[in-house]
């Protein structure tokens, strides 16, 4: 894993600037019009921390997994230890996927254990292998937002702009660093931490 790093100054949600579907979601996540959250550029995907069936692009911000039986999984090479934080992801194709955000000790197949908070393709978010409906299904051309807020314990996901709430309450033991982290199962998915503007 990589380095923790404080919140920075930048926003990428709330009342100026950009104003599309995607910063209104994240300003509803950090808590109102007014809220920000911070973009986690230049954060990339870790090839260094991933399945061996992941293959991460060369920038860090596209990864895929081929494999049709098994997931495969990928987290950021930095974490997180306060502050709101967001990232969007894009599926590429029509594969599956869960994303979300998870402590060094998760399993790489994000959401089936205690470690990582997962939303997938099939409309449902997970924790501890428990996968409860939320949100809706999503798939090729969705841009998918996922929110922390480490400060409120809270994780929360957009599709298309549109807020789904909070997802999970993290407990405490989970206040500590948190990684972006996403897996896959044949599939290609692209990351944007914010050196791109949001959707």
């Amino acid at each position: 894993g990589g380095t923790p790093r404080p919140a920075a100054a930048a926003a990428a949600a709330g009342g100026g600037g950009g104003g599309g579907a995607g910063a209104g979601a994240a300003g509803k996540a950090a808590g109102g019009a007014g809220g920000t959250a911070t973009p986690l550029a230049p954060f990339k995907l870790n090839p260094d921390d991933r399945s061996a069936q992941v293959a991460v692009s060369p920038n860090g911000l596209l990864a895929q997994c081929r494999q049709a039986r098994s997931w495969g999984g990928v987290r950021s090479d930095t974490g997180v230890t306060g502050g709101r934080h967001y990232f969007e992801c894009v599926m590429r194709d029509e594969g599956l996927c869960r994303i979300g955000w998870a402590s060094s000790a998760a399993s790489y197949d994000l959401g089936t254990d205690p470690h990582g908070y997962g939303f997938g393709g099939t409309g449902k978010k997970s924790n501890s292998r428990d996968f409860i409906t939320y949100g809706e299904p999503f798939g090729k051309g969705d841009v998918i937002g996922c929110f922390l807020d480490m400060d409120g314990g809270s994780v929360s996901f957009s599709k298309n702009g549109k807020f789904y709430g909070e997802a999970f309450k993290l407990p405490d033991k989970h206040r500590g660093t948190m990684y972006a982290a996403i897996c896959l199962k044949n599939a290609e998915l692209e990351v944007n931490f914010g050196a791109s503007p949001f959707a």
